[in-house]
C-alpha cells in the first residue's frame, strides 16, 4: 500500500507557507503621476496630481499637443485655480499662444498627494480632451526619475482623457527567492528519500 499522505499535507502547507511570503512582497515604491483633461479646454479645468509612492516631489511637467492644435492664452489665458499654485510652487510659465505647442511647468514644492489645477484654452475652435488621445506627457521628479506616457480615453468619459502611472509589479527580494529555493529543495528531497510500501497479495 503507498503511503503519501503525511508527506502531500507536509508538502502542500510548506507551498502555501512561501507563496504567502510571495504575495506578502510589497510593491517597490515608485514615483508617479496622474494627469486628467475631461471637457472643453476653454471652460473646463487640466489637473495634475503627484501619486509618488516614493516620497519625491514633482519638479517638471510637460504636455505635448497635436499637429493641428495650439494653445490660446487670449480667450483663456493659463491660469491656476484653488490656490494650487501657491501649494505646488508653481513657477508661473510663458505662453506664447503664436508658437507655443507644448506646456512646460516647473514646480518648487509640489508633494504627493497634492493636485495642481489649472485653465488654458486651446485653438482651434472648440477643442475637448477626447481630443488629445495619444498624446505625451512627461513627468520629472525631485530623484531625477523621468515618467512618460501616452493619453488615453477616461473610461465612460466621451469628452476626457487621462494617463495614471502605475506602480510596478511586486518583485521578490533576493531573502524571499532564497526560502522559495530552499523550500522547494525540501520538498523534492522529501520525495526522493520517502519509500514507497507496497502489499502484494499472497
Amino acid at each position: 500500500m503507498v503511503r503519501f499522505g503525511k508527506f502531500a499535507t507536509r508538502a502542500a502547507a510548506s507551498a502555501l507557507a512561501l507563496a504567502t511570503v510571495v504575495a506578502g512582497t510589497p510593491a517597490s515604491a515608485a514615483a508617479l503621476f496622474t494627469f486628467k483633461m475631461s471637457g472643453d479646454t476653454a471652460y473646463d479645468n487640466w489637473s495634475l496630481e503627484n501619486t509618488s509612492t516614493a516620497g519625491e516631489k514633482i519638479v517638471a511637467f510637460g504636455f505635448y499637443l497635436p499637429d493641428w492644435a495650439w494653445f490660446d492664452p487670449y480667450d483663456q489665458p493659463f491660469a491656476a485655480q484653488f490656490g494650487s499654485d501657491v501649494t505646488t510652487g508653481l513657477v508661473p510659465p510663458t505662453i506664447d499662444g503664436s508658437v507655443d505647442r507644448s506646456l512646460q511647468l516647473q514646480f518648487l514644492g509640489f508633494d504627493p498627494g497634492e493636485i495642481f489645477t489649472w485653465k488654458l484654452d486651446v485653438d482651434p475652435g472648440t477643442v475637448q480632451g477626447i481630443g488629445f488621445v495619444g498624446q505625451t506627457v512627461i513627468g520629472y521628479f525631485s530623484d531625477g526619475t523621468k515618467v512618460t506616457g501616452t493619453l488615453t480615453q477616461i473610461p465612460g468619459d466621451g469628452a476626457g482623457v487621462q494617463f495614471v502611472a502605475q506602480a510596478p509589479a511586486a518583485v521578490p527580494e533576493p531573502a524571499t527567492w532564497a526560502m522559495m529555493i530552499a523550500g522547494f529543495g525540501l520538498i523534492g528531497a522529501g520525495m526522493r528519500r520517502r519509500i514507497m510500501r507496497v502489499a502484494f497479495a499472497a
